[in-house]
């Protein structure tokens, strides 16, 4: 504990020294150990590594949402206010909390949580905030139990969320602004009862969301509000569940691909909108006993679709010069 309360003194004076062009380096190993980086200004560098388990790093969250900040998320874990700042915490081992908590411009932040054991007490949380243009956040979870929040503001932002080797792990993403691109993956292993969870949330234009499930239970759901916003989709596996709504926008794309059971809701509200399939393939794909609810409201509204072995579609289409096309073998 005297070696980590010494680290974070020396953090805190090289701040006041350097001022403009801040580095910060926490290195913990052992049990129970937090960490903090403090940072105001530009060009800023915050890095946590943590061996271990029980660290805290330390911890600043709860949150809700609402296309607005609220909460007291901004987050203690490397804390950085500017331009040009990026942090990093890695963590392994079970037991992780994380933070990042970026406002200015040009911020990148990346976490990644790893407990390989995949019987630990993995209990891993990490969480972001950034406000400001042209950031950038990745996290990775792989373990048992990881949880991840996003919330971004401004413009040009990225966020992506990998869910893999999870029991209960979940990953929700906000937000707010013009051209945000979201990237959200879930993986079911054998051993375990695939209960993650995803969701995303995009308020603005040309925001973009990519969500794809592999394995049971998952659910993940997609509400967009603006223009020329596109969502990908894939569902392979049991009980796996999608609710996507796009509205107020034209132009809106769903590319869906079901198997194994998936169950899916589409509300498309506005003009030119489309449902087709991923990638080259044209037709939207519902296979194997899965359940498809489009709404397409406005005109000119497109539905592309094919259905085998079971699978049901319930089809609204509200407007003029709407078409679908279903092909059912």
């Amino acid at each position: 504990m005297k070696k980590i309360l010494t680290a974070v003194v020396f953090l805190f004076i090289t701040t006041a020294l350097v001022a403009q062009s801040n580095t910060a380096t926490v290195t913990q190993t052992g049990d129970e150990n937090s960490g903090i980086v403090d940072q105001t200004g530009f060009g800023n560098t915050g890095t946590i590594t943590t061996i271990g388990d029980k660290n805290k790093d330390d911890v600043q969250k709860y949150k809700s949402w609402s296309y607005g900040g609220s909460g007291y998320m901004q987050a203690k874990g490397v804390t950085q206010d500017g331009s040009d700042n990026f942090g990093t915490i890695e963590q392994l081992g079970s037991r992780h909390q994380a933070g990042i908590g970026q406002k200015g411009n040009e911020n990148n932040a990346e976490i990644t949580q790893n407990d390989p054991t995949l019987n630990a007490y993995g209990q891993n949380v990490a969480f972001v905030d950034q406000l400001g243009d042209l950031n950038t956040s990745i996290q990775n979870q792989q373990g048992r139990a990881a949880n991840s929040y996003f919330r971004q503001e401004g413009n040009s932002n990225r966020a992506e969320a990998q869910q893999f080797r999870n029991q209960t792990g979940y990953a929700t993403v906000e937000q707010v602004g013009d051209n945000n691109k979201s990237y959200q993956y879930q993986e079911y292993m054998a051993s375990y009862q695939g209960g993650n969870d995803a969701a995303v949330k995009q308020v603005g234009d040309n925001n973009d969301a990519k969500q794809e499930q592999h394995g049971i239970n998952n659910n993940a759901s997609n509400l967009q509000l603006g223009n020329w916003n596109i969502t990908d989709l894939t569902q392979t596996g049991n009980d796996n569940s999608t609710v996507i709504t796009q509205e107020n926008g034209d132009y809106n794309v769903v590319n869906l691909t079901q198997s194994d059971g998936g169950d899916a809701n589409i509300l498309q509200d506005g003009f030119n909108n489309t449902v087709m399939g991923i990638g080259t393939d044209i037709m939207a794909t519902s296979l194997n006993g899965s359940t498809l609810d489009v709404d397409q409201i406005g005109n000119g509204n497109t539905l592309h679709l094919q259905q085998t072995n079971g699978a049901s579609a319930t089809v609204m289409q509200d407007g003029l010069t709407n078409t679908a096309v279903i092909v059912q073998n």
